[in-house]
């Protein structure tokens, strides 16, 4: 449940009077703006919840492509204004600004899903669907036959999509009186409205864009011209705003890029994109990658080619100067108050692991270990087979890429998730002798114990010093092409051991694995300030694990978690109080099961009043009715802790009496809400054949009790079995007075 939308409430739709001047500028939005809430199939982390905009589109493939243009010119132009005048309106009054998006069809009900962390507030950000391109005609029925969905995607038409129309210095060359007059009146709105402040000179609209297949198959290429779109607008010089009129410069900005990668290899094209987006200093919302190497990378004779060229993008995807010496580049890439960088800014990562031992998965742990360009990470151990060496291996990797004396030392790390996952017994104590190691890198490496001169001191190399790549295991062969010049400076190296071959020693440079270089070539780093490590664990199981097996896991890697989220199949409640004893600053445990999901405060502010598990309670969360039965109970420490709870109503009365035990445990939730007063958030997920019945019951119940109010939202939700449209139902105190 960390992270996972809430519901901002709207009590009525109705737009008042002293804002009925926008109505016609609603007009522009429809059918141009929808409401996105990510899709099942986005990587952790990298969903996007908010306004998407989709550009007008030739309307019919007998349109004349020069009256198709007129018209998509004309359509862009009110689209971009509207948009602007809209976003301004979302700063005065986010009541207003809500309405006015229902009223443009942007939004189908009166409650809106928003990120946990903005409170309610809906701000005015987009996602730009097409940076440039065109959709195909909805009637072009054989360039969908051929999986084209988007036209006119060559390099030459980079500089005419929708990124630079409306991030380029030319939105404020041409702006019609009607736009004028139009802002005029919200900022006179505004001023009324004003208590404290000035009304600010610049208004900065954020868009952001991710790059997916949609728009073609060939990903890389079409996210390389965007960044050559995003060179043209950083070239801009953008003059000071002069305020003769009395009204802020409202400018479209570009906030962030995401690139999905994962249906495509890592060719050496992919190495190219990441190495140009650490070069522009881009500010990435996300990437997500595949571990399988292209045909070209996975040759035999391309052995030592292929780690080269791995060894590149991730230096590229995680290297960098320490947050201490960097400077920061702003919140945006373009617009009037911008800021260069030369480093990548990534939201998070994304790494899915194909079901066999894989050197990248080596090295790219050992590249976390010195993460100097993310605050997120999460990684999807795929397994076909058992095999339980695999999963040993991994584990130690993970363990040391990620919670390592290293990692917490180096790297920035905030959250981490970890899907698909088993553990074991073995696992674990794997796991214990990589973290006690003195030198954990003779293990993973396995490497004889050598006495380190430098247990805790890392080095660089220099720029243009010459490695040579040496195997990470007795099996690696990397074939004759093994010695190469690194173009730019690495830090976080390791030495390992202290001999040297003529000159020569042995180290482990961050995702290139263990090499040889000269001493003489190494720089020594002063140690960093320590960080705090992994504050944020989301464990996503594929198997259950043994409760001994997991407390033991996270009593080895959990002394820096405030915040952890398991799912599993089924839980036991006393875990609750074992896993918080394991964890001595953890705030916040989030269970989730196929029938419910439940957040619990686990531990005060102070870190205190840890939380108890009463042997009243009920042994499993298996039976969801006498588990919130039992959150009604006010006088239980347990109950008190329950902050978000998320009810799953098709998977627990889908049995052909569904009807009684429906009303019964709506009755039950009824009865939750009017007791717990702790309770923050419930959401009650349901299928069509229930939903009637929910908004009956919900109308009847308000009119009982006028101290409950309830608002109802529902969507339909891909991948539900048997064809079944889930539908959200959120139900929400919101604290009216009783008599």
């Amino acid at each position: 449940m960390k992270g996972v939308p809430l519901s901002t409430y709207v009590q009525d739709n109705t737009v008042a009077d002293e804002w009925r001047f926008m109505l016609p500028w609603c007009d522009h939005v429809r059918s141009y703006v929808g409401y996105c809430d990510g899709e099942s199939s986005d990587a952790p982390g990298q969903s996007y919840y908010g306004l998407k905009i989709y550009s007008p589109r030739r309307a019919s493939i007998i349109q004349s492509h020069q009256e198709a243009d007129l018209d998509i010119k004309t359509k862009r132009f009110h689209l971009r204004e509207a948009l602007k005048l809209l976003s301004v309106v979302s700063l005065v009054d986010q009541d207003t600004w809500k309405k006015l998006l229902m009223h443009s069809g942007v939004v189908a009900t009166v409650k809106i899903a928003v990120p946990e962390h903005l409170d309610g507030q809906f701000p005015a950000r987009f996602l730009l669907e097409l940076p440039y391109g065109k959709r195909t005609p909805a009637d072009d029925y054989d360039s969908f036959m051929k999986g084209r969905f988007v036209q006119d995607t060559g390099p030459e038409d980079v500089l005419r999509g929708d990124l630079v129309f409306f991030c380029e210095l030319e939105q404020h060359a041409k702006s019609s009186n009607k736009y004028n007059a139009t802002l005029r009146k919200i900022i006179s709105i505004w001023r009324e409205k004003q208590q404290v402040g000035d009304i600010p000179d610049e208004i900065e609209i954020p868009l952001t864009i991710q790059a997916n297949v949609y728009i073609g198959r060939n990903v890389v290429t079409y996210t390389q011209n965007v960044l050559k779109a995003v060179r043209h607008l950083r070239e801009q010089r953008w003059p000071r705003n002069v305020n003769t009129k009395g009204l802020p410069r409202v400018t479209f900005v570009l906030e962030s890029i995401g690139a999905d990668l994962r249906p495509i290899p890592i060719r050496s094209d992919t190495t190219s994109l990441v190495e140009n987006l650490a070069r522009d200093g881009i500010i990435c919302s996300g990437l997500s990658f595949r571990q399988e190497l292209g045909n070209a990378l996975a040759a035999p004779v391309k052995r030592g080619a292929a780690r080269k060229s791995v060894g590149r993008l991730l230096t590229s995807l995680f290297g960098g100067v320490p947050n201490a010496e960097h400077t920061n580049a702003g919140k945006y890439m373009t617009g009037p108050r911008a800021n260069s960088s030369n480093q990548l800014n990534l939201n998070s990562v994304h790494f899915h692991c194909e079901p066999f031992r894989s050197w990248f998965f080596e090295r790219a742990c050992s590249a976390a270990v010195i993460n100097q360009t993310t605050s997120h990470v999460s990684v999807a151990m795929e397994m076909r087979d058992e095999n339980a060496a695999l999963y040993t291996w991994r584990w130690q990797w993970v363990c040391y890429g990620f919670f390592s004396e290293r990692a917490c030392r180096l790297s920035r790390l905030q959250r981490l998730t970890l899907q698909r996952i088993c553990l074991s017994r073995g696992d674990v104590e794997a796991m214990r002798a990589v973290m006690l190691a003195e030198c954990p890198e003779e293990i993973l490496l396995g490497l004889s114990h050598q006495e380190q001169q430098h247990k805790r001191h890392d080095f660089s190399i220099k720029e243009k010093t010459s490695l040579r790549l040496q195997p990470m295991n007795t099996s690696e062969d990397l074939g004759s092409n093994s010695s190469f010049t690194v173009s730019k400076e690495i830090r976080g190296v390791k030495v390992l051991g202290n001999s040297a071959e003529n000159g020569w020693i042995d180290v482990l440079v961050p995702g290139l694995g263990k090499c040889q270089t000269r001493r003489s070539s190494l720089v020594s780093n002063d140690t960093p300030v320590n960080t705090t490590g992994v504050s944020s664990l989301v464990l996503i199981f594929e198997e259950d694990p043994d409760d001994d097996v997991l407390c033991q896991f996270l009593g080895l890697i959990g002394s820096s978690l405030q915040s952890l989220t398991i799912q599993v199949s089924s839980f036991r409640t006393v875990m609750l109080e074992r896993i918080t004893v394991n964890c001595p600053r953890l705030r916040e445990i989030a269970v989730c099961t196929p029938a419910v999901e439940v957040r619990f405060q686990v531990r005060d502010d102070r870190l205190q009043n840890p939380i108890t598990v009463h042997p009243v309670v009920p042994s499993s969360f298996e039976d969801v009715t006498e588990l919130v039965t039992f959150f009604c109970a006010k006088t239980f420490p347990l109950v008190r802790a329950v902050r978000r709870l998320r009810v799953h109503i098709r998977r627990n009365y889908d049995n052909g009496t569904m009807a009684t035990s429906f009303e019964k445990f709506y009755g039950i939730l009824l009865f939750l809400l009017q007791n717990n007063r702790t309770l923050e958030y419930l959401d009650v997920m349901s299928a069509r054949n229930v939903i009637s019945k929910i908004c009956l019951l919900s109308k009847m119940s308000c009119q009982r009790n006028r101290s409950l109010a309830f608002s109802v939202l529902w969507h339909h939700k891909n991948g539900v079995a048997n064809g079944l449209g889930a539908l959200v139902v959120s139900l929400s105190w919101i604290g009216v007075p009783s008599d």
